[in-house]
């Protein structure tokens, strides 16, 4: 299951983060990989992809890579896992049953998409395959559970709102996500007249 995972974050970390935009000159790729994986910047979207300047602080665990690689490994398809385990996905609001993406999956889902950074981390021309071994990864998976625990879920339990709103909101967005840019705008369709 991580070899298949890992293979998926592969795909799509180069153009969903824009790797692939970025010089090799002058260090410049290694440099903005060495950003993105400096203290989990890569969970954080980004108004303009190769700018760190652009980083919404305030939108954890939201960039598109997640939602594509949750999508590609756990809802692609009638076989999938999230379609034959739909049961798992439960809620932790009991206001709002609206299911959640699992605290382990997120962090499994993040650290895939890391280990798939950490081969760029030395810019296109190092470019490496390597293994996806959950024991190398280890500490970067606890680095995951501790910012949900400590900083989104909080210790007294006073995050669990939000917690909800954004563990619901990547179930949400995984189910429906291509993963893809069709490269066609967004459209605000209920405005339109008609």
């Amino acid at each position: 299951m991580q070899v298949e995972l890992k293979e998926i974050a592969r795909e799509l970390v180069p153009s969903l983060y824009g790797i692939d935009q970025v010089p090799v000159a002058n260090n410049q790729q290694k440099a903005f990989v060495g950003d993105l994986l400096a203290r989990l910047s890569y969970i954080f979207p980004r108004t303009m992809a190769i700018d760190k300047t652009t980083m919404q602080m305030n939108e954890p665990y939201r960039h598109p890579a997640i939602v594509a690689v949750l999508h590609q490994y756990f809802f692609s398809g009638d076989e999938s896992l999230g379609h034959c385990f739909l049961d798992t996905f439960l809620s932790i609001n009991e206001l709002d049953n609206a299911k959640e993406i699992p605290q382990a999956v997120l962090g499994l889902v993040s650290v895939a998409i890391y280990a798939a950074l950490q081969e760029w981390k030395d810019g296109q021309t190092e470019c490496q395959h390597d293994n996806f071994v959950s024991a190398d990864f280890r500490d970067e998976y606890e680095l995951h559970m501790k910012l949900i625990d400590k900083k989104i879920l909080k210790p007294d339990g006073s995050g669990k709102g939000k917690y909800h709103t954004l563990m619901a909101w990547l179930y949400h967005e995984a189910q429906l996500s291509t993963g893809v840019d069709d490269g066609l705008p967004d459209l605000d369709f209920d405005g339109m007249e008609g």
